[in-house]
């Protein structure tokens, strides 16, 4: 992989991603520098893409590999300031594991939260049924990943029964920071690993159901649990997501043995060609999708995700975009962008009336035909681009609300209809979860922004008034 520098970048940019870095807003730069906020803003989208990244975050990691701005230290330790060490917890692990999927994932993450401080072991487990034995109850269990201090250990299955396991399975959640051990007795492993504090919640999908649960584990006290907790439930989504893809993947390789088994099958011969030629074309989509994202995260996955339908489909255009539910109209965000090959700059538009309003509403939405479907022939977009034909998808929040939509667009009639609703369909949680991710850290980030000015403000001398 290609290590970003900021050579290609003018003076007046690196100014401007070091102030970035800093945590200065847009305006707060502008003010600086005494220019317009929209001068800085096409600055900000100018470095974006010239360092292929697509918000402050990613900025921030490539000014402060590149030596333009200095970590500190120094505010995650003050009082009060949880935050903004979650936010710092946040980033550690997730240098770790966004350039893994599934099981990998799963390990990266357990390895990356068994050194945060205070924690000794930290693991992952999801139901019997879910991995496909179908014979035990809901308190059976299979440790997926586990770790003790950055070491994997080898994964094992157990009854919850009597276990901090059995309470985050009726309840959501279980949280101690000391007596761990004196509260669940029969717990055997417990008093193995010398448990003293536990955290540990319940992952659900994003149809609310619960496909297992990650813990962290002490030997002593477990200090700043609440952050703890923040930084598991931030990740939680992707570690359900993840799960999942594990139980895929076992469901894809029971169905594949099923195929080698029907191959000989004279069942097969009642195959038509045309259906034997759209499920084979199905499937190379998915495989070609897959090697192209499978090992991204974050906004990395997401616009190859665009990019990579465009290709796969041959279409002119696709997006990403987030609702914002801040506003009191509905407002789309584009988070990836792609047209004729290239990304594009975010933008931001209301959707009233839109093929993406009937996407909302619908789940499901596509035309072959922009004017006969009565929309508005006005649109700039379209008539500039001569768009005529649209296919859209609902995305799921990890709560269950809709986080966005993805659509494709093409300049004539868009074939293969069904295969793209498909392919979105089955990536729809992953993207949805990966958009609440965004929006979350967005959201540390200023909030992480807010902190540091108020300690600016309370660290600076004041002036002493003459008697």
């Amino acid at each position: 992989m290609t290590k970003v520098t900021i050579d290609a970048l003018t003076p007046r940019e690196r100014e401007i991603l070091t102030l970035i870095a800093e945590g200065d807003s847009l305006a707060e730069i502008a003010q600086k520098l005494s220019r317009s906020l929209k001068t800085i803003e096409s600055h900000r989208l100018s470095i974006g893409r010239k360092l292929k990244a697509g918000n402050r975050v990613e900025l921030a990691k490539i000014a402060i590999s590149q030596g333009l701005v200095q970590l500190e230290t120094e505010p995650y330790n003050t009082p009060n300031s949880g935050q903004a060490l979650s936010l710092k917890w946040i980033s550690e692990i997730n240098q770790m594991i966004q350039q893994a999927t599934g099981r990998e994932m799963l390990e990266r993450f357990c390895k990356a939260a068994s050194m945060l401080p205070g924690v000794a072991i930290a693991a992952i487990c999801t139901s019997d049924q879910t991995i496909g034995s179908g014979t035990c109850d809901i308190y059976s269990r299979v440790i997926m990943a586990v770790s003790d201090r950055g070491q994997l250990t080898k994964p094992v299955r157990y009854n919850a029964m009597q276990t901090p396991c059995e309470k985050i399975i009726e309840n959501g959640s279980v949280m101690m920071a000391k007596g761990i051990r004196d509260s669940f007795p029969n717990d055997l492993w417990l008093a193995q690993v010398e448990a003293e504090g536990y955290l540990g919640l319940m992952l659900n999908n994003t149809k609310g159901v619960s496909v297992g649960g990650v813990g962290l584990v002490s030997r002593a006290k477990l200090d700043n649990i609440d952050v703890l907790r923040e930084v598991v439930a931030f990740f939680a989504p992707r570690l359900a997501g993840a799960i999942e893809v594990c139980v895929q993947i076992e469901a894809l390789r029971s169905e594949n043995d099923r195929l080698h088994a029907d191959l000989a099958s004279p069942a097969l011969d009642m195959l038509t060609p045309a259906e034997a030629t759209d499920s084979n074309a199905l499937s190379r989509s998915f495989q070609n999708i897959h090697r192209r994202v499978h090992q991204l995260a974050g906004t990395a996955f997401l616009s190859e995700f665009v990019n990579t339908i465009c290709a796969e489909f041959g279409v002119y255009g696709a997006g990403i975009c987030s609702l914002d539910h801040s506003l009191t109209s509905k407002t789309l965000q584009s988070v990836a962008f792609s047209l004729n090959h290239a990304q594009q700059d975010p933008i931001r538009y209301e959707i009233q009336g839109t093929p993406c309003d009937s996407t909302l509403t619908e789940g499901f939405f596509h035309f072959n035909d922009y004017a006969a479907h009565g929309f508005n022939n006005d649109d700039e977009f379209i008539r500039e681009h001569g768009i005529q034909s649209y296919c859209g998808n609902r995305l799921p929040s990890p709560a269950g609300e809709t986080a966005g939509v993805i659509w494709v667009i093409d300049q004539s009639p868009i074939e293969n209809t069904e295969s793209i609703r498909n392919i979105m369909q089955y990536y729809a949680p992953r993207i949805g979860a990966e958009l609440a991710n965004f929006t979350q850290f967005e959201m540390l980030m200023q909030e992480r922004e807010r902190l540091e000015k108020q300690l600016a403000k309370k660290s600076k001398p004041r002036t002493k008034t003459p008697a």
